[in-house]
């Protein structure tokens, strides 16, 4: 939720875009939290990772409880490498290649680390393609179970009831409409 409220506001609304400044600055400056983050915002991010979780199957490793550890130290890698320049000292800050200012590439990276082995079905790609695996078939034998995770990630985003989620978090500009 807070990588949502950090990427809603226009560029330069926070010093840096980790978790802890993003919720510094709107509890202690008095910022108002983004009016477009409404209860039905929240709602719809709240079903949509619970059906993502609800997607992780009860296998050895690609499981839950893995799903929550890779977002968790997603989150928290993506905070050290946006971290305000002066807490590094005399160090220089990580090259993060434009990443430490982009609210989106951020929001997708944990969107990416919640997806990732969702419906895994806990044997490797070289046994499904081994197997003929409808899947392997579909995705030729190509990052299999990865490519479906991404399948099932978007396929859920874009069902209806997501449509209010969708909206806030990736507004269409007009000069975009008028190429459809």
């Amino acid at each position: 939720l807070v990588r949502c409220a950090a990427k809603v506001p226009p560029l330069g609304t926070f010093p840096d875009l980790s978790t802890s400044n993003v919720c510094r600055s709107i509890l202690m400056k008095r910022m108002s939290w983004p009016e477009q983050l409404d209860d039905n915002f929240v709602t719809q991010l709240t079903e949509f990772v619970k059906r993502i979780l609800g997607g992780y199957k009860d296998v050895p490793y690609h499981n839950r409880e893995h799903a929550y550890h890779v977002v968790i130290s997603t989150n928290k890698l993506i905070d050290l490498m946006v971290i305000r320049q002066n807490t590094w000292s005399k160090k220089k800050p990580p090259v993060t290649f434009g990443l430490r200012n982009d609210p989106t590439a951020l929001l997708a990276l944990l969107f990416a680390s919640l997806i990732h082995d969702v419906e895994h079905q806990g044997i490797p790609n070289r046994q499904l393609a081994v197997e003929d695996d409808r899947l392997a078939i579909l995705y030729n034998d190509q990052s299999i179970a990865e490519n479906w995770s991404i399948y099932i990630g978007f396929s859920e985003l874009l069902q209806d009831e997501f449509q209010h989620l969708r909206t806030v978090l990736f507004p269409e500009k007009e000069e975009y409409q008028r190429f459809r």
